[in-house]
């Protein structure tokens, strides 16, 4: 964990500590949430694999429903 990551990891658990308001809980929630889907673009970013072409992406996921008939739900 980088020196940035810990001062601001440090500096919410201490607002968490200081606090009840469940607003504010619920900003630092979402605020952690945001920070997640950063990291898993950059993790996803940072990948040599060129991924799937989104046509071809959606042929797949059309298939896979037709197959579990999520349709008939």
């Amino acid at each position: 964990m980088s020196a940035d990551a810990l001062h601001i990891k440090n500096n919410i658990m201490r607002i968490v500590a200081d606090t009840n308001d469940t607003a504010v809980l619920n900003q630092i929630i979402e605020f952690l949430e945001d920070l997640e889907d950063v990291r898993l673009y950059d993790e996803g970013m940072a990948d040599d694999d060129p991924g799937v072409p989104i046509d071809e992406a959606f042929k797949i996921i059309e298939a896979a429903r037709k197959e579990s008939n999520i349709d008939a739900l």
